[in-house]
């Protein structure tokens, strides 16, 4: 997992294998979204991802984790 500069977002880790991507939100929930491109996981490590690619990554299947 790497630290996300983000007020909405806590970190971020993706697994290239399974094209999954684990986002963990500040609110303290955690989901991985599935089908994930690497391209839009280096997205998500620049500043403020949410309100930049949030639309994105949700229209990926997700399942909350904790």
């Amino acid at each position: 997992m790497h630290p996300a500069t983000s007020t909405n977002v806590r970190a971020v880790g993706y697994e290239p294998s399974t094209r999954t991507m684990r986002v963990q939100f500040r609110s303290g929930g955690v989901y991985d979204y599935y089908g994930v491109d690497p391209h839009l996981f280096e997205q998500m490590l620049l500043p403020n991802p949410w309100r930049r690619i949030g639309r994105f990554v949700k229209s990926h299947p997700y399942a909350k984790v904790a």
